[in-house]
């Protein structure tokens, strides 16, 4: 199956005794421990969001190891950091533990050679399964969002990059789910608050209050947890929170799928949504009340 892949890099000091993955990533910013210690809540906040959402993270231990290099040179200054660096990479996988690409593989932007690093491992992925989405986030002082046009030498393939920010990597999420959601309007619920059934095996059915393009353009940006069998949005136009629901769970997929159905409705009740699911909504700007 396709899949939504975030591949996070951080900044890599520039020392001759460091080994870089690559220059790009180069720094020279040294962090005093309080600049530090936000750097890493900023990364722990951002994989935190992501890890429920529909996408894989990954990382490099290497571009790790390359970032750590300051914090075991100089230990004094950075009590625990590389700990609690370590313990928030486990919610995401190393790349070079279950990789596609091969050491030696070869790729170029222009004249410039790329081997064994992130950017050849995202374009071995979109090789093998052209249908995978693939985002290189970068938590680099200063970083420029920019697209790279990697060449095999046959074929180019074009990897976007952007800073790590939490706002601005959702949206990227929410146009390239995978499976892609597709909207399937329940006629018992009704549309523009008109139509829906009374009651429905013996139990109040919910009312969808706006029109089946305004859910199913909310759709694409609606929260939910694990395996996103549920997914929850707020309805700017009618104040209201919306509940998706996926006609086949998480669990009965099967095979290739390329898109999940969704239904939905108004709730007329805030309560009802997950603290966590309303905490992103809130973070994304979504909700401001």
């Amino acid at each position: 199956m396709a899949e939504n892949v975030i591949a996070i890099i951080l900044s890599e000091y520039e020392d001759n005794a460091n080994t870089n993955t690559a220059n790009d990533w180069k720094s020279k910013f040294i962090l005093e421990d309080e600049e530090m210690g936000k750097y890493i809540k900023e990364l722990a906040e951002f994989v935190d969001f992501l890890s429920d959402e529909n996408c894989k993270i990954i990382y490099d231990s290497k571009n790790i190891s390359a970032f750590t290099f300051v914090l075991r040179t100089m230990p004094e200054c950075y009590p625990s950091r590389e700990a609690q660096l370590r313990s928030i990479m486990k919610k995401a996988s190393n790349w070079r533990s279950n990789r596609e690409s091969k050491e030696s593989d070869e790729y170029f932007i222009d004249y410039v050679k790329l081997k064994d690093e992130i950017r050849c491992e995202l374009t071995a992925r979109r090789i093998k399964d052209n249908m995978h989405s693939c985002l290189i986030v970068a938590h680099i002082p200063n970083f420029k969002n920019r697209w790279w046009h990697i060449s095999t030498g046959e074929q180019t393939y074009d990897l976007y990059s952007c800073k790590l920010d939490i706002v601005e990597v959702f949206n990227w999420v929410s146009k390239n789910h995978k499976p892609m959601r597709k909207y399937s309007w329940n006629p018992k619920h009704g549309e523009n608050g008109y139509g829906a059934y009374k009651t429905s095996a013996g139990e109040y059915v919910s009312v969808l209050m706006c029109s089946k393009e305004h859910a199913a353009e909310l759709l694409q940006t609606a929260i939910g947890l694990r395996s996103w069998n549920v997914l929850y949005n707020f309805d700017p136009v009618h104040k209201k929170y919306m509940e998706y629901k996926a006609e086949c769970k998480f669990e009965h997929l099967q095979g290739e799928v390329e898109e999940r159905k969704y239904h939905s409705y108004h709730l007329n009740s805030g309560e009802l949504i997950p603290k966590r699911i309303e905490k992103k909504l809130r973070l994304l700007g979504v909700v401001t009340d």
